[in-house]
């Protein structure tokens, strides 16, 4: 007996859900006390802009000097 073969499930992009669901996890519920996390924006469906934007409208800092990664405060 072996294994079966690997299961190819086609990659989907997070939305504001996942987005929503990481900063609670990472930063929100952090008893560090300059909490931050780093996502790639490219596993999002939104674009740099809308998320950034939508950071920066509720209360949330971030450092987009890593092209193509958000770090999140």
């Amino acid at each position: 007996m072996g294994l079966t073969p690997r299961h190819q499930k086609p990659f989907q992009k997070k939305g504001w859900d996942q987005l929503n669901q990481f900063l609670k996890n990472v930063i929100d519920n952090s008893d560090q006390s300059d909490p931050s996390g780093t996502i790639k924006l490219s596993d999002y469906v939104m674009s740099s802009e809308e998320i950034q934007s939508e950071l920066k409208k509720n209360g949330y800092s971030f450092d987009d000097s890593v092209n193509g990664y958000l770090t999140i405060r």
